[in-house]
């Protein structure tokens, strides 16, 4: 066997290895998703589970995000994890901003439970602004901005 076919050869098997080339199967997603994060408890009557964030963002010349948040129940020993409710965060991000970095906070100072703070860049100004948003959150379904200023 001469070197030729040796090479040949030796790409074939690297090419026919398992995993090398082939792409691993994977749900799809929405090409405008941006970020997705789980995180926090909430509880209602006997239902029990965690927030997930959804940020999906789009545009060319101004960059804006829509905010959705999940309220899932925990996966148990006898049944899967749902999603108990959705909700589109139209009222926090009216101003039409990209939004970013989400992060969940268990705020102890002023008694306000579960918090998300998020970036928001505004693009649409000549000036472009920044800002940290924070939403506090609850039982399925209930969400509010707060401000704390000082």
């Amino acid at each position: 066997m001469n070197r030729k076919q040796l090479l040949w050869l030796v790409c074939v098997g690297l090419a026919a290895a398992p995993g090398s080339s082939t792409a691993q199967s994977s749900t799809p997603l929405a090409p405008d998703i941006e970020t997705v994060v789980s995180g926090g408890s909430w509880s209602q009557d006997s239902l029990s589970g965690y927030y997930r964030v959804i940020i999906r963002t789009g545009g060319f010349d101004h960059i804006l995000s829509t905010l959705q948040i999940d309220w899932v129940t925990e996966t148990t020993e006898s049944a899967d994890s749902r999603l108990v409710r959705s909700r589109l965060a139209e009222d926090i991000n009216a101003a039409g901003s990209r939004l970013s970095d989400p992060v969940f906070h268990l705020d102890s100072a002023f008694g306000l439970g579960w918090v998300l703070s998020l970036h928001s860049f505004n693009t649409h100004l000549d000036q472009a602004s920044e800002e940290t948003l924070y939403i506090q959150l609850g039982p399925p379904g209930e969400m509010s901005r707060v401000s704390f200023r000082q």
